[in-house]
């Protein structure tokens, strides 16, 4: 009897793997860090990166958001990498501004946002924007255009 309990307490230990990890199964993993730590209140904080999607139109882009309490607004300068329409291959290199604002969740390292305002409806539409904020304030995120359609889709590092 000792020996078949010996054998199930070993079988257990080794159970739970190779990571040393000896929490019960039941346990949830620890919650993840606010991401907001590191971005004060009241101060604006600056992202490059990259937006694309399924049509092939590839944009960069510098991001610049004040955050205030749960409430983010700001800026996109856009730039036109790549078009999709080939009228419009003669623009590639055109900039434009996309004015948005909308609310941030610190506990979920969340944002949502929408464009109220652009320089150039030629070259870009205002979108709403859904992000999540990963270590260092890395950006990755989905935006929704015109046509209703969550297709776009970017990257950003903080700057």
């Amino acid at each position: 009897m000792r020996w078949t309990r010996l054998v199930l307490i070993v079988c257990a230990l080794a159970s739970m793997g190779a990571s040393g990890d000896r929490r019960a199964p039941s346990q949830p993993p620890p919650p993840s860090q606010s991401q907001c730590a590191s971005w004060r209140d009241d101060t604006t904080a600056r992202w490059s990166g990259r937006w694309t999607d399924a049509q092939g139109w590839v944009y960069t882009f510098d991001l610049s958001l004040r955050r205030h309490g749960a409430i983010v607004s700001g800026q996109y300068l856009w730039r036109l990498v790549t078009s999709a329409d080939a009228t419009m291959s003669n623009r590639v290199g055109d900039r434009a501004i996309e004015r948005v604002r909308g609310t941030i969740d610190c506990a979920a390292n969340t944002m949502e946002y929408a464009g109220y305002e652009i320089t150039d409806d030629t070259l870009i539409a205002a979108d709403a924007y859904r992000v999540a904020l990963g270590a260092g304030l890395s950006l990755t995120g989905r935006t929704r255009g015109n046509e209703g359609a969550w297709d776009g889709s970017f990257t950003a590092r903080r700057r």
